[in-house]
C-alpha cells in the first residue's frame, strides 16, 4: 500500500486521540507537569471531536473535508511540537512522547495526502488545441 486511505487515517485518528488522552496517565505527567497532561488530553479530546465532523468512515456527520482535516492534523502537530519544545520547555520525557506524536500525525498526514490526490478528479485537456479563456469573449 503506498498511501492510506481516507478510512484507515480514521481508525488512526481515533487510535492516536486515544493515546493523546490517555498516555499521559501512564507516563505520570500530571505529577511532573500537570500544564503537559491537560496540553495533551485537550490535543487527544479535539482530535477525535474534529474526526467525529470529518468526512471519513468512522464520523458521525460529514461536514467537515478531508482536506481540511489534514491542515487541522498539520496545524496540530506543529503546535505540540512548538508548545513541548519551545513554549514550556517539558521535562525531556514528554518533550519526546510529544515530538514523536507530532511526527506521527505529519508522517499519516502525508501519506493521506496521496489518497486526497487519487480521489480528486483531474481535469481533462482540451483535445482540439483550443485555448480555452474565461471572461470576455473574443469575436476574432
Amino acid at each position: 500500500m503506498r498511501f492510506l486511505t481516507k478510512k484507515l487515517h480514521g481508525f488512526v485518528d481515533y487510535g492516536a486521540a486515544a493515546v493523546l488522552i490517555f498516555a499521559p496517565f501512564a507516563l505520570d505527567f500530571w505529577s511532573r507537569e500537570p500544564l503537559a497532561f491537560v496540553i495533551s488530553a485537550a490535543a487527544g479530546v479535539a482530535l477525535a471531536g474534529y474526526s467525529l465532523f470529518t468526512d471519513y468512515y468512522l464520523s458521525l456527520t460529514k461536514t467537515i473535508p478531508f482536506a481540511v482535516h489534514i491542515l487541522l492534523d498539520g496545524a496540530a502537530a506543529i503546535a505540540l511540537f512548538v508548545v513541548s519544545l519551545m513554549v514550556f520547555g517539558f521535562d525531556s520525557t514528554i518533550q519526546t512522547f510529544f515530538l514523536v506524536m507530532a511526527v506521527a500525525i505529519l508522517i499519516v498526514d502525508g501519506l493521506s495526502l496521496q489518497a486526497i490526490q487519487a480521489e480528486t478528479p483531474q481535469a481533462a485537456p482540451a483535445d482540439d488545441g483550443e485555448v480555452l479563456t474565461f471572461g470576455r469573449e473574443s469575436n476574432d
